[in-house]
């Protein structure tokens, strides 16, 4: 059994607060955007809510990607800074979906119901209690290791003890893994 000393329980904190109070000063900045809601008939009774900084862009880009190009904007919805509206919107959509895919993808009955809210939106300021618990609820573990959804398989990490940077995998012809090398920071 490991036993970890008080100064790195300190410094782990710190470091904690430190990503808290970044994210809070991004969700709480200006960074114009809009919101979007997309749906598709293939997709039977799923919407899908965004955001990004271009709507005309964005939504090309749910045909240009789909063979039956099916998709179409329901609506979209400018805002003070997208990513708190976007969480916030995302927060309100559980509560009354019947499924969800990841956390942008909904399964609802009433796709009306959702404009509605999406047209209704009034921005705000995120209170930290807020995120905690959204953060918490989304199971992705601890917030402050990036927010990665659990058992997520991304090429990049961040390893706080040995201050990885990255880990690259390379594949062999099978699509195995077979080579890990991990860069170091400066």
């Amino acid at each position: 059994m490991k036993l970890i000393d008080k100064d790195e329980t300190q410094r782990v904190q710190e470091i904690k607060l430190q990503k808290l109070n970044l994210k809070m000063t991004k969700l709480n900045a200006p960074d114009k955007g809009f919101i979007y809601l997309v749906t598709s008939p293939s997709f039977e009774g799923w919407v899908k809510l965004g955001q990004t900084s271009n709507v005309k862009t964005r939504y090309r880009s749910y045909n240009h990607a789909n063979p039956r190009k099916d998709f179409k904007l329901d609506c979209y919805k400018e805002v003070e800074n997208k990513y708190r509206a976007e969480l916030l919107l995302i927060e309100e959509l559980k509560e009354f979906s019947i499924k969800s895919s990841g956390r942008e993808w909904f399964k609802v009955k009433n796709k009306n119901k959702v404009i509605n809210i999406i047209n209704n939106y009034t921005d705000r300021k995120i209170t930290i209690e807020e995120l905690i618990k959204i953060n918490k609820e989304w199971n992705h573990g601890d917030i402050y290791k990036g927010g990665r959804p659990k058992g997520s398989k991304s090429n990049y990490h961040y390893h706080s003890k040995t201050k990885v940077k990255r880990t690259v995998r390379a594949r062999n012809k099978k699509g195995q893994f077979t080579k890990e090398e991990r860069i170091k920071n400066d």
